[in-house]
């Protein structure tokens, strides 16, 4: 068992439940009053959800080898998805754009780190999933930064390479967490879909052109 704030294993699930309404009610709050809060009170309120929602995972208890349970899945997912507001909001705080190049990748990279931890930590297949993702997001964010492509080819071979890549890695993950190869081989998917998707809009410029 973690040290520090202990959930009785009777209580988990109605804690992780309860941790799911307060994400989603702090993330409705936060949108609606996007215009009105200021960006500093915005990342209070996300920050202090995540680190409520943290404190509760973090007394969970570890089995050695086993996945987690379904409400720690809960809490994690929940966790993570707070943590994605909380750094968007934590750009605006620092005023840059989060959706610009730059922004991403250091967003990204962060949020990677993160949920590496989390899919480490709690033998995680969510938080591999979200990892993964994140991990595609920094490269194209990175190689747009730095290289600033004039063509969508450019992209295109960087997606396909996170593909093969994220395949790769869901081969070997496979061997220990089924999970994880499992969520690593369905990032792998939407690296081949962003592909696909890039030759699509391309058709479809050109038949309005």
């Amino acid at each position: 068992m973690a040290a520090g704030l202990s959930l009785a294993p009777e209580r988990a699930p109605a804690a992780a439940a309860g941790a799911v309404v307060l994400t989603v009610g702090v993330l409705v709050t936060t949108v609606r009053f996007a215009d009105t809060w200021a960006a500093f009170p915005r990342l209070v309120v996300l920050a202090a959800a995540a680190a409520a929602v943290f404190a509760l995972l973090w007394g969970t208890p570890i089995e050695a080898g086993e996945s987690p349970s379904p409400w720690q899945t809960a809490l994690i997912a929940a966790l993570l998805v707070l943590l994605i507001g909380s750094l968007g909001t934590l750009a605006d705080v620092l005023g840059t754009t989060a959706g610009n190049s730059r922004t991403l990748t250091w967003l990204s990279a962060i949020f990677v780190v993160e949920c590496a931890w989390v899919a480490h930590r709690y033998r995680s297949a969510v938080a591999a999933l979200f990892g993964a993702l994140a991990v595609i997001v920094f490269t194209v964010s990175f190689v747009d930064w730095v290289f600033t492509p004039e063509s969508v080819t450019a992209f295109r071979w960087v997606l396909a390479i996170l593909s093969v890549a994220l395949l790769a890695a869901a081969g070997v993950r496979r061997g220990d967490s089924v999970g994880q190869g499992a969520q690593l081989a369905n990032a792998a998917g939407v690296a081949a879909v962003a592909v696909a998707a890039t030759f699509l809009a391309g058709l479809i410029q050109s038949a309005f052109a």
